[in-house]
């Protein structure tokens, strides 16, 4: 079944880009459709934070935005006007969080992103993606200041309420292990490399 949404299928680099929400994907949302001209198709509700498992071409590489998951998991629950309930959330409802059911999905899907964009330095996640190296330097500085904000780990980009006590300040060792003992949030960090330690 096709989930809605506005993935971006640019045949002239050979990708399938999209969001999921939380880590930047708005602004590379608009970086791909404004500075990269890339074309997209909006579905109902114009949401950008899922993919259509049909539409994939094969051999086009597969990309999505990613953050690191504590820092992730905490913004998604202040989105959702959860943080009041952090803890319970763990514990009780992590399937629940789209950043993990994402992954579940995934799985479901027999697919695994090629390459992740990382929230925290968008412009140098592209210079690693061999399709989208060359645009992302002649684009340079007006693509750069679009898509990396700076102390964005710090600032948390528009979320700063979530930050002002830093997001570290939420997790404790109790409610690592019980993230680290869900399959689906430990492929995460093995998928895309942010230490497991990160936390402290």
């Amino acid at each position: 079944m096709a989930t809605r949404g506005s993935m971006i299928t640019s045949d002239k680099h050979k990708i399938h880009w999209w969001g999921i929400g939380a880590n930047g994907s708005a602004s590379m949302f608009w970086a791909f459709t404004n500075l990269f001209k890339m074309p997209f198709s909006k579905g109902a509700g114009g949401r950008r934070n899922n993919y259509e498992k049909d539409s994939f071409k094969k051999g086009y590489k597969k990309i999505v935005n990613m953050r690191n998951p504590y820092e992730w998991i905490t913004a998604v629950l202040f989105d959702h006007g959860y943080l009041d309930d952090f803890e319970n959330h763990i514990k009780n409802n992590l399937m629940n969080l789209i950043c993990i059911s994402q992954v579940k999905k995934w799985e479901e899907d027999g697919f695994t992103p090629d390459y992740f964009i990382k929230c925290d330095d968008m412009y140098n996640s592209l210079l690693e993606i061999p399709e989208l190296k060359k645009e992302t330097e002649e684009l340079g500085d007006e693509l750069l200041f679009t898509i990396n904000t700076p102390d964005y780990d710090e600032l948390g980009k528009g979320r700063q309420r979530l930050v002002e006590g830093g997001w570290k300040q939420y997790w404790n060792q109790e409610l690592v292990d019980v993230l680290l003992s869900n399959k689906y949030a430990n492929k995460l960090f093995e998928l895309t490399g942010y230490d497991k330690e990160s936390w402290k």
